[in-house]
């Protein structure tokens, strides 16, 4: 058996193949994330739809698998680990996080503002929102429940130690799914003792694609818009941004997308950024979303 095929949260589905990514290269696995069959079937009616209903943000965020932006991330990660288990965990614990980044797209799309805000993935936990080229937020996981956001405009410590911590892990420190370095991690352990001559070889090593680097040359402008948000955090971080009842009542469908964890939420904010519990992530990305009508406005 070549392929594997699995549903995850109803709805998304991930093919695993073993196969070669070009002709004469050697053979690795190849994951591709889509959407269950029955459920396209299903949000189709919406392009044919005669009456005067408009299709929801939720209707429209499930055309597409929301990790279709960090596929190749997840196909690293599984060359490296090894482990469908350890991918199945890392696809429920960014589920959230990705599903809110899609709504914050398709806020935009709707808007007429395509273009105006970019997401960059840089790793399958972490991504920089660019706002008109101007401003930049970077948000990634510092551990599996918490979050972080800052202006990317400022070099923080907090992110070059998060970057060398470990980020996505599994809870049960078992022989089958070992504690290791999040899968986001742009080190790679097994290659430090290799010359930089080695690297140029031609071997399989060159098969892997290495995670994005952001180059450092951007220079964004400080996020004056993000730090009146910061100030008044405690205000908004810990409500639903859901208003609708009729979304409110679809959203029951991801219960992912309401709790990443059975603790108290918490928000900590510190100079340009803040640290939040993942359970947030929908609520915080909404009120990110809602910063460039403040700027447009100011």
């Amino acid at each position: 058996m070549q392929d594997l095929k699995f549903t995850y949260a109803k709805k998304f589905t991930c093919i695993i193949r073993w196969d070669s990514p070009n002709t004469g290269r050697a053979r690795q696995y190849i994951v591709e994330v889509g959407m269950k069959d029955e459920y396209e079937k299903n949000t189709k009616k919406y392009d044919n739809n005669t009456s005067n209903e408009s299709p929801t943000l939720l209707h429209l965020s499930v055309s597409r698998n929301p990790h279709w932006r960090v596929a190749s991330f997840l196909q690293d990660i599984l060359n490296d680990k090894r482990d469908v288990v350890y991918l199945i965990q890392v696809l429920f614990q960014t589920l959230p996080f990705m599903m809110s980044l899609e709504k914050l797209e398709l806020h935009n799309t709707l808007k007429g503002s395509i273009g105006d805000v970019s997401i960059i993935p840089r790793a399958v936990d972490s991504v920089r929102i660019i706002y008109v080229s101007k401003h930049a937020l970077d948000i990634w996981f510092t551990n599996h429940n918490t979050m972080c956001v800052s202006d990317a405009a400022f070099l923080h410590k907090l992110s070059s130690i998060s970057s060398s911590s470990s980020s996505l892990r599994s809870e049960n420190n078992n022989k089958s799914t070992p504690s290791q370095s999040s899968p986001a991690i742009t080190n790679n352990n097994n290659n430090t003792n290799t010359s930089g001559e080695q690297q140029k070889s031609g071997d399989d090593t060159t098969d892997i694609v290495k995670p994005v680097k952001l180059s450092q040359d951007f220079q964004f402008t400080p996020f004056t818009e993000f730090d009146s948000l910061l100030g008044n955090v405690e205000t908004w971080i810990f409500e639903d941004d859901n208003d609708d009842d009729k979304e409110r009542e679809e959203i029951s469908c991801f219960p992912l997308l309401s709790s990443m964890d059975e603790s108290e939420p918490t928000a900590v904010p510190f100079k340009h950024g803040v640290i939040c519990s993942a359970s947030l992530c929908r609520t915080l990305i909404s009120q990110l979303g809602s910063l460039k009508q403040q700027e447009e406005k100011s």
